[in-house]
């Protein structure tokens, strides 16, 4: 029975922490302005570009211009695209 317990507690302690890796490796590094809809963002990874940007207006935002941060809690993220 220990075994058991100990075998469930080591796989939870794994899983969790693959789940930290993952969350962690989906770092988006900017924000597209939506001119559109007021407070509307879209996130990207990497370097802006011309693919990026279409993805971005293919999910209803106008691109207006980046930011770096767009996490303010009153923000309405659309998507996002890498």
């Amino acid at each position: 029975m220990k075994k058991l317990i100990l075998a469930t507690v080591l796989l939870s302690v794994c899983f969790m922490f693959a789940l930290t890796i993952t969350a962690v490796t989906k770092d988006y590094s900017g924000c597209y302005i939506c001119s559109n809809q007021s407070g509307a963002y879209v996130k990207y990874r990497g370097s802006d570009d011309f693919s990026k940007r279409k993805k971005a207006e293919n999910l209803g935002c106008k691109v207006g211009g980046t930011t770096s941060s767009c996490d303010a809690s009153n923000n309405k993220i659309l998507g996002t695209v890498d």
